[in-house]
């Protein structure tokens, strides 16, 4: 089974509220672009399968790495919606390596 890794950067719009007039404020959109290392790997059944190290329990899968890419980067926004800005699950990948036993 082989590996590839591979960061996605990602823009995400982030809505905050303007300042305005006692209360009352409009919403401005800022874009935040961030970047997320996926590991894909080959399924069982031939699927391809991608995990956001960055984010615990982001994953999906696709049959092409085309797919996967779209569906890694649906599963990353939806992932973000829900559970919000978050310290990363992993902050750094310094390698890696295989070992022989």
């Amino acid at each position: 089974m082989g590996y590839l890794v591979l960061t996605i950067s990602m823009l995400l719009i982030i809505n905050k509220l303007g300042r305005g007039n006692k209360g009352g404020g409009k919403k401005v959109k800022m874009k935040k672009k961030r970047q997320f290392t996926v590991i894909i790997e080959e399924g069982e059944d031939g699927y391809l399968i991608g995990t956001a190290l960055e984010l615990k329990g982001c994953h999906t899968q696709g049959k092409t790495i085309e797919k996967l890419l779209k569906n890694i980067r649906e599963a990353i926004e939806l992932y973000l919606e829900v559970e919000g800005e978050e310290e990363p699950y992993i902050k750094e990948i310094v390698g890696i390596q295989k070992v022989a036993v």
